[in-house]
């Protein structure tokens, strides 16, 4: 591989998981859905006191409503881009595998699916803040990710920094916990937030997300060489000035 000190990027055709027309639905269906979810405990509870043939008592809709806040605040607070999440995830996995053995990463069932967002994204309040999604595999020979519009390999050599920060998207009540990664490129260095986006349904809560985030990280960090203090062959060195000779050997010393 040509410069393995550099992170490697290759742009593909115009992706077909993160289109407008999703974006969309994913927004109609986050604002539909509380009200689903708020509904959803009184339609039960209305089926069992019509099956027992009894009145709703002021017990039962106390409960029912309860419920109903008890379901929205958890949804809320938790991950509410889950359930479309699975879908964009089964979506990206039938567009990688058409592209066959030209893919760096191939779709199985270990295989994690992350979204960039670049910072600027974080507080948008857009329909869409990832700049792509990407299938993800972390080895020895650095980072890999089979993206919808682009396919990226970060080598460990090309990996500068690795972080963990954690956000409030605009208008969100969750958090989302990101992994900076600061990449080498030939432009210089480019920063990468990815995080994971196929959360399942035991680590829907944030404890659990940031968890994940933070593993993620940790495996990252342990290939990373990039931050060295190493002088790649490819790179001349530059020689540090040296100071002037002073003619009055009795001046105090420069400060800079």
């Amino acid at each position: 591989m040509d410069a393995p000190h550099l992170a490697h990027t290759e742009s593909l055709p115009p992706g077909r998981v993160l289109s407008a027309p999703w974006a969309m639905a994913t927004t109609l269906f986050i604002g539909i859905a509380p009200a689903f979810l708020t509904a959803l405990p009184l339609i039960f509870l209305a089926g069992l006191a019509s099956l027992a043939k009894s009145v709703w008592t002021t017990w039962t809709v106390l409960g029912g409503v309860g419920m109903s806040m008890s379901i929205l605040a958890f949804w809320l607070l938790s991950y509410p881009e889950w359930p479309t999440n699975r879908c964009l995830h089964w979506r990206l996995n039938r567009v990688v595998r058409r592209r066959g053995k030209h893919a760096l990463v191939s779709p199985n069932r270990q295989t994690r699916m992350a979204e960039w967002v670049p910072r600027e994204n974080w507080r948008s309040p857009r329909l869409e803040t990832a700049a792509d999604v990407m299938l993800l595999r972390v080895d020895r020979d650095g980072v890999w990710m089979e993206g919808d519009r682009a396919r990226y390999h970060f080598t460990p050599s090309s990996l500068i920094d690795v972080s963990l920060q954690s956000v409030r998207p605009a208008g969100c009540f969750h958090q989302l916990h990101f992994v900076v990664l600061i990449v080498r490129t030939d432009k210089g260095p480019v920063e990468y937030p990815i995080a994971y986006r196929d959360h399942g349904l035991t680590s829907l809560s944030s404890h659990a997300r940031y968890i994940d985030a933070a593993e993620l990280c940790q495996q990252i960090a342990a290939i990373a060489t990039g931050g060295d203090f190493t002088v790649h062959p490819a790179h001349e060195s530059v020689q540090r000035p040296q100071p002037k000779q002073r003619l009055n050997p009795f001046a105090a010393p420069p400060t800079v």
